[in-house]
């Protein structure tokens, strides 16, 4: 009775399975069915290449319409240097420490000399070589002042922003040849490769704003931002590149009053940076004063300080890196000064954060820096050549 059973069992299931079969799509249905999805397919994508095929060439002729919102912060001072009737004699490159910190003024008031300040926010070591490349194609200064802090030289440190601005196919090549493979600056580099062949790639910030403006009636706040994007970039800038916020009423509020009306702990602080003497930024420092020294032009390096907030937390590692890099002008022969003398009292009222300077006391740093370049003999000056025209009571806390 049980084999019974089991044989009974098992014709049940053989009957369930041809059932099944039966009731399958013949094989020319299935052929035929993947024949018409695959020509849906072709035509939605043929349907959407010819659409973006016409959108970019709109893009192409609308170019200018677009630009109007772009941010290009090195191409602007670029077109602005080479503008110039009279190229500056003293060229300052650096960060955002240096784009506030180095006032052109104060260096013709002591030297004499034209001064432009090519300080741009974001960059480090690999951008400002970059930058130096782009501007000495334009100009031939008598002198360059680098402006240097401990965070350029931080050992995480990648040139994403150099990768997706600056990079050329050789310089990809030679960074990841000497440092390593980095999925960043890759990124980064054929993100520039795609955008320099996709206008719509490379005008989509721009499109963006372009949009939100002619949307106002929907989106008022959107259009407003989108309106400030675009007085911004109307806004033709300092002759001599250096544009504080504070010159144009921008961001008032000092780190002290800050502190004060926040609470110390929320207030933003900028991460500590890591030290290696192993680290590619190293090297790129190295490399950057090779390459300057061999322009034939004066090279002077100048560290420029932190608020005291910031060097009591870095006091751990900002000295030992500051050392280093003096070590390192020191084996290329190129000048280092220090702009945070004994003599010129900073608190945290004199910054507009952590680490960028306020401009009273860029007026101060620059001032003595010019004074030391002087002492150098770097440059044969006169001493001061002209008072300082701006009313600087007016500028600033």
């Amino acid at each position: 009775m049980v084999l019974g059973a089991i044989l009974a069992r098992i014709v049940r299931q053989l009957r369930i399975r041809i059932a099944c079969l039966q009731h399958l799509p013949q094989p020319s249905v299935n052929r035929r069915y993947s024949s018409e999805t695959m020509k849906r397919r072709i035509t939605i994508a043929i349907s959407f290449l010819v659409t973006l095929w016409f959108f970019d060439n709109a893009v192409r002729r609308w170019d200018d319409r677009l630009a109007v919102y772009d941010m290009d912060r090195i191409g602007r001072k670029l077109a602005l240097l080479e503008s110039l009737e009279e190229p500056p004699e003293v060229l300052i490159l650096g960060s955002s420490r240096t784009a506030y910190a180095m006032v052109p003024e104060e260096f013709e008031r002591v030297t004499g000399m034209k001064s432009f300040n090519f300080g741009i926010p974001a960059s480090k070591v690999v951008e400002w070589r970059l930058i130096a490349r782009e501007a000495l194609n334009r100009v031939r200064p008598r002198v360059i002042l680098l402006g240097v802090n401990a965070s350029a030289i931080r050992a995480d440190y990648r040139p994403i922003y150099a990768a997706q601005s600056l990079f050329e196919p050789s310089d990809f090549v030679e960074y990841t040849l000497a440092n390593g493979w980095s999925s960043d600056v890759a990124a980064g580099f054929f993100e520039r490769e795609l955008m320099l062949t996709w206008p719509t790639a490379r005008r989509n910030h721009e499109i963006r704003y372009w949009i939100q403006e002619r949307l106002v009636a929907a989106f008022p706040k959107h259009a407003q931002l989108a309106r400030e994007r675009r007085e911004m970039v109307a806004e033709p800038g300092e002759r001599d590149g250096f544009d504080h916020p504070w010159l144009f009423h921008k961001r008032m509020k000092n780190l002290q009053q800050q502190i004060d009306e926040r609470g110390d702990r929320f207030v933003q602080k900028g991460s500590v940076p890591t030290f290696d003497l192993a680290a590619s930024s190293m090297a790129e420092l190295d490399r950057l004063l090779f390459e300057l020294k061999s322009t034939r032009i004066p090279i002077i390096v100048c560290y420029l300080p932190n608020s005291p907030r910031t060097e009591r937390r870095w006091r751990d590692v900002e000295p030992r890196m500051k050392m280093e890099i003096e070590s390192v002008c020191r084996r290329r022969g190129v000048a280092f000064i220090d702009a945070s003398p004994t003599d010129i009292v900073r608190s945290n009222g004199d910054y507009l954060d952590e680490s960028h300077a306020g401009l009273s006391l860029a007026r101060a740093l620059s001032e003595h820096a010019a004074r030391r370049i002087v002492t150098l003999g770097v440059l044969d000056s006169d001493g001061p050549v002209y008072a300082s025209s701006r009313d600087e009571g007016q500028l600033g806390p």
